[in-house]
């Protein structure tokens, strides 16, 4: 049951709260939005704050005033350097070009491959480069793709 908060409650407060947050913040990472609710509960209004916070960036420990801080417990401590070189270290993933086991052409929009011809011949932008793309079916033209992301 929410009993309420009169956190920051005067007009403006939650935004100057959160450029506070920005200011501290490793990169300025801030609240992507604040959102304020006041349920009715027992014919009594109770104000409710919903931080929506962005997810972490990929091998990029976040800081608060340049110090880097882990849980333990209920407890803040130092982050180690061994907890950071592990956060350093993660691999950045682009689902996007992972190919997945028993996918077939058939599973892919047919819009989706056109859209990918032509952005790809607007990015060459070379006529003999634009009319083999054209000639190519779409299983020859999508391995082709792949060959060049990958070499």
């Amino acid at each position: 049951m929410p009993v309420g908060t009169s956190f920051k409650s005067s007009a403006g407060n939650l935004e100057k709260f959160k450029y506070e947050i920005a200011k501290g913040t490793t990169g300025g990472i801030t609240f992507i939005d604040i959102i304020e609710l006041t349920p009715l509960v027992n014919d009594i209004k109770h104000r409710v704050l919903m931080f929506q916070i962005p997810a972490a960036v990929t091998a990029m420990p976040t800081g608060w005033k340049n110090r880097y801080y882990s849980r333990s417990g209920e407890s803040l401590e130092p982050l180690s350097q061994e907890k950071i070189d592990r956060i350093r270290a993660q691999a950045k993933l682009d689902w996007s070009r992972q190919i997945l086991d028993g996918a077939e052409l058939k599973h892919l929009d047919v819009e989706a491959i056109k859209l990918a011809r032509e952005n790809y011949k607007t990015k060459m932008n070379q006529p003999h480069i634009s009319k083999e793309v054209d000639e190519m079916s779409d299983e020859v033209f999508l391995t082709h793709l792949n060959q060049k992301s990958i070499g």
